[in-house]
């Protein structure tokens, strides 16, 4: 990653290398990036961003500053939708998204990934099953600008990711432009005033005893009639400043025999989220 990054023109001086380490990306290596950064800003250092890649350099995670100067991880959905949102406007100031452009994402991934490439006549977003190969399929068999995969981080190719937010921290120093003096927090924020706030979390249903196929059958054909039975262990991960009836609808979807659901919370200044 030093060296890709280097090659992009990105100076020795400006990269803080912690060294390698055994196990996937997860946000417990951020947590010693975050030390080291704190420990070189004590120094008079100046650290926009910490970011980690796996081994086989497949997945992302990355910390940014928000806009009290704390650092705040962001998960994939917040790093891939901040991407896109700079690439494609990136590209559209430039006239070079070409016709017929494809961005891609599995199912499991965020909703807003779909609405800002639908803001570009040129670009179609394909929903896979979940599974890196699945996007490779698709960029292997269509012109594909950007991919995403949802696993806590950032999932198919993190050495080019790591690049694309290079870029994205850089954007704080330029001085002219849409981007001008912009932060990644500041990019991710301007995507959400554009598309709506999006909240991501992940609530895990057991069902105890053997599985049988007629019983995945009566959970996909029942699935909102299920969660409304749980919907205060929704509103146990939920977002803060959501109201006490907390939930005003909970919509679902079928995609590749998986249901997929799109919870409205409602929030306690009357706002949805």
């Amino acid at each position: 990653v030093p060296e890709f990054l280097k090659g992009l023109g990105i100076q020795d001086s400006n990269l803080y290398v912690l060294g390698d380490y055994s196990g996937p990306a997860m946000p417990g290596v951020l947590d010693r990036a975050i030390a080291r950064a704190e420990e070189l800003e004590g120094q008079g250092k100046q650290v926009d961003i910490v970011f980690g890649v796996d081994l086989d350099g497949g997945r992302l995670v990355a910390a940014v500053k928000d806009n009290h100067g704390n650092w705040v991880i962001l998960n994939a959905n917040q790093l891939g939708a901040a991407m896109l949102y700079y690439r494609l406007l990136a590209l559209n100031s430039l006239g070079q998204i070409p016709t017929n452009s494809v961005v891609g994402e599995s199912f499991v991934t965020t909703s807003l990934i779909q609405k800002i490439a639908s803001q570009y006549p040129n670009i179609t977003t394909k929903i896979t099953d979940v599974g890196e190969k699945f996007l490779q399929e698709l960029s292997a068999t269509s012109n594909t600008l950007f991919t995403l995969e949802e696993s806590d981080n950032i999932w198919g190719d993190g050495i080019l990711a790591s690049g694309i937010l290079a870029e994205l921290a850089a954007l704080k120093h330029r001085t002219s432009g849409i981007f001008k003096g912009l932060t990644v927090w500041d990019v991710l924020n301007k995507a959400y005033k554009a598309f709506g706030y999006h909240y991501n979390s992940q609530v895990a249903l057991a069902i105890e005893g053997p599985v049988e196929a007629e019983d995945i059958s009566y959970l996909r054909n029942n699935l909102l009639d299920i969660v409304n039975e749980v919907r205060d262990e929704l509103l146990v991960d939920a977002p803060s400043g959501v109201a006490a009836d907390g939930i005003s609808s909970i919509t679902g979807r079928t995609v590749y025999g998986a249901a997929v659901l799109d919870i409205t919370y409602a929030l306690t200044d009357g706002s949805a989220i």
